[in-house]
């Protein structure tokens, strides 16, 4: 008996909450504010780097007693020898240094930055002796004070150069040294 006396108490209860709770959401419902965005991408052309002339410090004579050097500017023009580092090589031999030279091919107009190590070693190819080559340095044809900065024409072109020192230890002996420069570009 005492079931049945709860029952009707236990239906309004339930009733009045169910009333309470779609009071409620009737007023969450008004309150409510919506928005849409939007998501968007633009795919622009890959960026291509190509090797075009390899930095090249050209024919070195160095002394027996004194380490020496080369500096090789981003611009060619700019050679300095150091220590008792000098060149062996004629004005018109084809033995003249010159920095290295990349073309880049991308989206037109774009800026993109040029990373490279600070310094590589090259080996000899004969005596298996290390040099260093340190001071690397970039500069763009199209982005002059850039620093490790370049810019892309209106048909998506650009050129750099890459410089830097070679370091010449005393009593060095002939052989050829080479080493792998690599470099990376992405749009900024």
């Amino acid at each position: 008996m005492a079931a049945r006396a709860l029952r009707p108490a236990l239906a309004a209860l339930i009733a009045a909450s169910t009333a309470a709770a779609a009071a409620h959401d009737r007023v969450t419902a008004q309150d409510r504010v919506t928005a849409v965005g939007e998501a968007s991408a633009t795919v622009v052309r890959n960026l291509q780097v190509q090797p075009l002339a390899d930095l090249h410090f050209g024919a070195i004579v160095v002394g027996r007693h004194a380490d020496g050097a080369v500096q090789l500017g981003t611009s060619g023009e700019d050679i300095s020898y150091s220590g008792s580092a000098r060149s062996g090589c004629s004005a018109s031999a084809a033995c003249q240094p010159h920095p290295a030279l990349f073309r880049v091919v991308g989206e037109a107009s774009r800026t993109y930055r040029i990373t490279i190590a600070d310094g590589i070693m090259a080996e000899g190819a004969a005596t298996g002796v290390v040099l260093a080559v340190d001071a690397l340095s970039v500069a763009s044809e199209n982005f002059a004070n850039g620093q490790s900065l370049g810019q892309l024409d209106d048909a998506g072109q650009d050129r750099f150069t890459v410089g830097g020192t070679l370091l010449v230890p005393a009593g060095t002996r002939p052989d050829i040294f080479r080493a792998d420069l690599p470099v990376v570009v992405n749009y900024e």
